[in-house]
């Protein structure tokens, strides 16, 4: 199957376990932000049957949250999926080798491209996943004439970097040094967006996620884009924070 086949074979959110999975999280998306997110029934997942496998395979077929994933021209390029477990709304436990497998997977192309959670305007928040996003929005944190999408991944939100440097709390590794590479860029903001924030995660390490940040902030600078940066709390991501809000 192609990725247009994919999404144009799947049905609309609204109603279904995939929209479950948004409301469990405090979430309820505006209809405007669900034409790009659609929800498959018994979709196939493929991974790795056990540590000694090498090669991909079926392990069954689960209920599935999908995204489109746009180039900067609107064109799907790649389609994100999250696979949920069974019946309930909540992501999938992967069958077969646990560290390899993930309840998360593109298919197809996502580099230079993002998930369009509505219209983009002017304004532009874009996070690096669906529910950090949302969640980001729903909290009213950003201006009234703010747009969001989301990046699919860091590296794909922040582009590369020129170099490394060490970590400065943890012996051995190293993270972004925060000069753009900007020969190797990674998603394209349509031409419209004249001011971005870049929304950050505070629950994996930090200061990796802010030099990242820092790297795609000082990129679209450099091509005259006014950008700040919003990062949840050390320990938190913003759908922690929302669905603290609302207790």
């Amino acid at each position: 199957m192609k990725v247009l086949e994919l999404f144009e074979s799947a049905r609309a959110l609204k109603g279904t376990l995939g929209e479950d999975y948004f409301e469990l999280r405090g979430l309820k998306l505006k209809p405007a932000h669900q034409d790009d997110i659609r929800f498959v029934p018994g979709l196939a997942y493929s991974g790795y049957a056990d540590e000694q496998a090498d090669s991909l395979e079926t392990l069954g077929h689960f209920h599935c949250v999908i995204s489109a994933v746009r180039s900067v021209s609107g064109e799907i390029i790649g389609v994100h999926r999250t696979y949920l477990d069974g019946s309930e709304p909540i992501k999938l436990r992967p069958p077969g080798d646990k560290k390899r497998n993930k309840a998360k997977k593109i298919f197809g192309r996502y580099a230079g491209g993002m998930i369009r959670l509505g219209e983009i305007g002017e304004c532009l928040g874009i996070g690096e996943g669906l529910e950090t996003t949302e969640s980001f929005y729903a909290l009213g944190l950003g201006p009234d004439d703010l747009t969001i999408a989301c990046g699919v991944s860091l590296g794909n939100l922040a582009g590369t970097a020129t170099g490394t440097i060490p970590h400065p709390t943890m012996k051995g590794r190293t993270i972004m040094n925060g000069v753009p590479d900007m020969a190797r860029p990674g998603m394209i903001l349509p031409p419209q967006v004249k001011r971005l924030i870049l929304i950050g995660d505070g629950d994996s390490d930090p200061v990796e996620t802010r030099m990242k940040l820092l790297t795609g902030a000082r990129r679209f600078r450099a091509q005259g884009v006014d950008v700040s940066i919003c990062m949840a709390p050390d320990g938190e991501d913003f759908n922690d924070v929302l669905r603290a809000s609302l207790q």
